[in-house]
């Protein structure tokens, strides 16, 4: 389950118990800082709060802003100065500065984020920094718009706004005529396909759901193929050896992890994923054994050029893990190294900042 699910079955749950909740949202970030644009928290009456935008240093300002918000039902951004002068003695010295914007949660919100992660739909969302209202745009040229700000035109603006940003996929803030808005780009989660159901398998899938990728399982076995073992994830009773449509299992700009711990089976899902139309490809077990399932393929007169050029083989970052679980933490690195554009090496000895900027 991802961070948005998690999010919408918390605004249902306060919903349900008769909670007002507020959301607050990071708009703008220059420098350190714990988390990035976009990032988000519910916060509500009675010091209630789920998720996080900081170590702990912002929320306690946060819930007083959000009763502030709640009481008033309109939305307010606030300005944090990180550095360890000014940021009441706390001492935490990130020396960063970042804008968050706390706004009553729009009670069409938690259907969309839904939406984002369990149908891979990309969703815009347009507040007003200062001011009520919320504008969400829907995937494609002409998706479905909803909501409104303070005036028709201001409406219109935002909601072409949103569409703007959607299609870069980048959230931001927009300097508008009737006012500025922040334009929260909700982009769907990649796609991991794990292909094998082991015992091993549990833990990459259960990190990978945790930090934001959605999960596919495929294994032919239905003992091990099961919603039981992979919550959260989709599960498909498949053998690649046999079934043509695991070739369409993993997408385009998919991840993918070779894990059956059978040879057949393991050659088969590389040849599936020897089209070349998943971002990653890593495979499980000694580079060796990797050699020898490639070199079966060029045998058989599969063209292997692309696995070559990105096959992952060991998978996983060297961090010298031994077990399922620190096997897991490698490859789950990995994956979010590659898709942060990272080498995936120590922060300690690389050179630059710790977010891209």
């Amino acid at each position: 389950m991802g961070e948005l699910t998690q999010l919408a079955e918390a605004a249902e749950a306060w919903r349900a118990d008769g909670v007002a909740a507020a959301l607050a949202t990071v708009v703008a970030v220059r420098g350190s800082a714990y988390r990035r644009e976009g990032a988000k928290m519910l916060l509500g009456p009675g010091q209630r709060m789920h998720g996080t935008l900081s170590g702990g240093c912002l929320e306690p300002e946060l819930l007083v802003a959000a009763e502030e918000v709640l009481a008033s039902g309109r939305g307010r951004t606030l300005e944090y100065d990180l550095s360890e002068e000014t940021m009441w003695g706390l001492g935490i010295g990130c020396g960063g500065q970042v804008r968050v914007q706390v706004a009553p949660l729009d009670p069409a919100l938690p259907e969309v984020w839904r939406r984002v992660e369990s149908q891979g739909e990309a969703w815009a969302v347009v507040t007003p920094l200062e001011g009520r209202g919320a504008v969400l745009v829907g995937p494609g040229e002409e998706g479905p718009a909803q909501g409104a700000l303070a005036d028709e035109a201001w409406t219109r603006a935002a909601e072409a706004a949103g569409r703007a940003r959607l299609a870069g996929v980048r959230p931001g803030i927009e300097a508008l005529p009737q006012g500025d808005v922040f334009v929260d780009v909700m982009a769907p989660p990649p796609l991991l396909c794990l292909f094998g159901a082991g015992h091993d398998a549990v833990p990459v899938a259960a990190l990978a759901q945790r930090t934001g990728f959605r999960v596919r399982v495929i294994d032919p076995r239905p003992a091990y193929a099961t919603a039981e073992r992979f919550p959260g994830a989709e599960v498909v009773v498949a053998d690649v050896r046999t079934d043509p449509a695991t070739a369409d299992l993993a997408p385009a700009g998919s991840f993918a992890v070779v894990m059956h711990h059978h040879l057949e089976r393991d050659t088969a899902a590389l040849e599936r994923l020897a089209s070349g139309r998943s971002r990653y490809v890593g495979a499980l077990g000694p580079r060796s054994r990797t050699e020898r399932m490639l070199a079966d393929l060029e045998g058989r007169g599969v063209d292997t050029a692309y696995l070559r050029r990105v096959l992952a083989s060991p998978v996983g970052l060297d961090i010298g893990a031994e077990g399922a679980e620190a096997i897991a933490v490698a490859v789950v690195a990995e994956l979010l190294a590659l898709r942060a554009g990272r080498a995936g090496g120590r922060l300690a000895t690389a050179d630059g900042t710790i977010h891209a900027r």
